[in-house]
């Protein structure tokens, strides 16, 4: 069909978006052993996050609340662009900033 995406190319979008859930996933649950003492906003991101761990599939609920964008260019290539992306980005600072005074 004109603009649409093989099965193919739609099964392989899947497993990537699968494989990236399950890594977001890892990482909360990495980040959440990491802090423990943190203040109460850095424990809602991960509480958050969290409630997503071992997740089978990507809901179109789950994609609303976790992905803020994806574009799936012609030769296949997708860019995602994830929520609460400078949270995350927050958090992974102050863990290597914890693990330096360590």
């Amino acid at each position: 069909m004109e603009g649409g995406i093989s099965r193919e190319s739609f099964a392989a979008q899947k497993k990537a978006l699968t494989a990236q859930a399950e890594e977001i996933s890892r990482t909360v649950l990495e980040l959440e052993r990491k802090i423990s003492g943190s203040d109460d906003n850095r424990n809602a991101v991960i509480e958050h996050f969290k409630s997503y761990a071992g997740i089978t599939a990507l809901t179109r609920e789950i994609s609303i609340e976790l992905l803020h964008s994806v574009t799936i260019y012609p030769d296949g290539r997708m860019d995602i662009r994830l929520n609460l992306v400078d949270e995350i980005e927050a958090l992974m600072e102050a863990l290597r900033r914890e693990s330096c005074t360590a």
